[in-house]
């Protein structure tokens, strides 16, 4: 995949660790859920096939279930009772755009841990094939937060990686790195880009 532009912003948060959300522009679109699968995966991979995958996924990347713990922060965030992060999420058997027509899939993927399915961003494919013990709870691909495999064996971190299928999606992060803030904001653009059409979303978000 080739990236034509990218825009980031670190921040460090309360522990002192630092903190990015980026978003990369590619140059060849992610047009069908088969491209998506390729590129984001949302669930616990096979132990026998993946042990390394595997053990990383249940060590960073799933969501602590809160369903039935009424202290979970993701519940209290947003006052409503619900987790703030909408899991625990569907089981599907496919990947599926909800929200976006044809001239709304865009070439883009996004890195960053508010992103969630819905209005535009894939529900991903979650067939609950595999499933793990935390903490005394069995967890399935409900609980899993989507990533890419060669990032995560790569860094062994958490790294929430997001396809943004309609434009609402992109225009929030480009709206986010932009705004004033001691944290460092970095962008890169190519001439591909059309930088006009970047500053008129900043100044309608």
């Amino acid at each position: 995949m080739q990236v034509v532009a990218h825009v980031y912003r670190i921040e460090w948060q309360a522990r002192g660790m630092p903190h990015a959300h980026c978003l990369f522009i590619l140059r060849n679109k992610l047009m069908s859920p088969r491209h998506i699968d390729q590129v984001v995966w949302a669930e616990i991979p096979c132990p026998r096939k993946y042990p390394v995958l595997h053990a990383i996924v249940c060590k960073r990347m799933i969501h602590d279930p809160c369903d039935n713990n009424a202290d979970a922060l993701c519940l209290q965030k947003n006052g409503k009772g619900t987790c703030y992060r909408h899991f625990p999420k569907r089981l599907n058997n496919e990947t599926a755009i909800i929200g976006a027509c044809s001239h709304d899939v865009v070439h883009v993927f996004v890195i960053s841990s508010l992103l969630n399915s819905g209005d535009g961003y894939p529900e991903y494919r979650r067939r609950g094939r595999t499933s793990s013990v935390r903490n005394g709870t069995v967890i399935d691909d409900r609980w899993v937060v989507p990533y890419n495999p060669f990032l995560l064996e790569t860094f062994d971190a958490h790294i929430n990686v997001e396809v943004a299928a309609h434009k609402r999606c992109f225009k929030y992060v480009y709206a986010y790195t932009a705004a004033l803030s001691s944290s460092v904001i970095s962008c890169a653009f190519r001439p591909t880009l059309n930088f006009l059409q970047v500053q008129t979303l900043l100044q309608s978000a």
